[in-house]
């Protein structure tokens, strides 16, 4: 999945970057002021969906309908990782909110080479998370 997750979401994040105007980064405005004021003891479920509605914007401003299809189906699965990793790693106030803050920015820029080493650092950063958690391959 996370092989899987990094190719599409570098294809939807260098034509999002080109695609999106200032609805869309208002959106992702409106999402990261939700992640910067949360409880240092938010719930796993709550910082999942904060950080999914996030990746949606890109997905929705990418522009692509087949790579919406594949992110619609693999969203369930990035949503029970994120979760797994919120409960076990409870410092999503100060990893989620900076990580997207970055993310954004770089999408920002309009330059789909940043954009996609932004997401590459974005999901590289949290596959090591996942690598620690020692979860059984299947």
């Amino acid at each position: 999945m996370h092989t899987l997750r990094g190719a599409i979401e570098r294809l939807a994040a260098s034509r999002a970057c080109t695609r999106m105007q200032g609805q869309g980064f208002a959106e992702m405005d409106a999402v990261l002021e939700s992640m910067k004021r949360v409880d240092k003891k938010i719930d796993p479920d709550d910082a999942a969906l904060l950080d999914l509605r996030f990746h949606d914007i890109i997905y929705a401003y990418c522009d692509h309908s087949r790579v919406q299809r594949v992110w619609s189906s693999l969203r369930g699965q990035v949503m029970a990782y994120l979760r797994a990793r919120n409960a076990c790693f409870p410092d999503f106030l100060e990893v989620g909110y900076i990580e997207h803050l970055e993310l954004r920015d770089a999408l920002a820029l309009g330059d789909p080479q940043v954009a996609q080493d932004a997401i590459d650092k974005h999901i590289s950063g949290a596959y090591e998370r996942l690598k620690r958690l020692n979860l059984p391959d299947r």
